[in-house]
């Protein structure tokens, strides 16, 4: 009997922090995209990169063409700075963009230059 109120307990303290880490705040769930344009002859793999230093993968854009990719939600809140990485499939080197603001719902164009 001790054993099953034990785990009622630890249930019910599951589902109390399951609702506390609901804010009841109306979230902007607007979706933020970022348009590139390749320009290169390379193909390019695309991070976001955040200002702790960790990228995230968004997506690929083949040479001479452009691509649009929705940047994740969980990277764009409020007033985010966020920069852009390209990564060159069978090249050296990585362009990075600088630093950009951004709010939810915006729209980013890069280009990424002939090299």
């Amino acid at each position: 009997m001790r054993l099953l109120r034990t785990a009622l307990a630890g249930l019910a303290l599951v589902l109390v922090a399951g609702a506390c880490a609901s804010s009841g705040e109306p979230r902007d769930e607007t979706p933020t995209y970022v348009t590139v344009d390749n320009q290169s002859r390379y193909d390019m793999t695309i991070y976001v990169v955040r200002d702790n230093g960790q990228r995230v993968r968004i997506g690929r854009v083949t040479s001479v063409s452009e691509e649009r990719f929705e940047i994740p939600s969980y990277l764009v809140f409020g007033i985010t700075t966020l920069r852009f990485l390209a990564d060159p499939l069978a090249a050296q080197g990585s362009p990075i963009s600088n630093q950009i603001a951004i709010v939810p719902g915006e729209e980013i164009h890069l280009t990424i230059p002939p090299m």
